[in-house]
């Protein structure tokens, strides 16, 4: 797991999770061997195999679980509490989404303020 630059805080804004469309997210094979382990089945079945190309294949996640297979627009385990955005399935969530943001440039070339506290100098 990576370890985030000191200074950030999440504001549960939600950026992260709203716009997968634009990531390519692909399943670390530690989190669908713990799904597996867990029965969550209900998370397991929004991951994909895909070989595009005909390329090595690969997990992909977030997809439909009802009609056509495809990625979703944002996380389906994006839920609102006590007005702010939280994860569904925060005790499990994948390592993509825990790491999210790599860092301070990360963040802030993805609109996400979790590191807006810090001085311009240390951004």
């Amino acid at each position: 797991m990576t370890q985030r630059q000191p200074g950030f805080r999440c504001r549960r804004c939600g950026h992260c999770c709203l716009a997968l469309r634009a990531h390519d997210t692909e399943c670390e094979p530690e989190d669908f061997a713990r799904w597996q382990a867990q029965g969550r089945h209900d998370i397991l079945a929004r991951i994909e195999t895909v070989a595009p190309g005909g390329a090595e294949p690969v997990r992909r996640m977030w997809y439909t679980v009802e009609g056509e297979r495809r990625v979703v627009d944002a996380c389906p385990w994006l839920e609102i509490r006590d007005g702010a955005y939280s994860c569904a399935i925060e005790s499990t969530k994948a390592a993509i989404c825990r790491d999210f943001p790599l860092d301070a440039h990360h963040a802030r070339s993805c609109g996400c303020p979790g590191y807006d506290d810090l001085p311009d100098s240390d951004r």
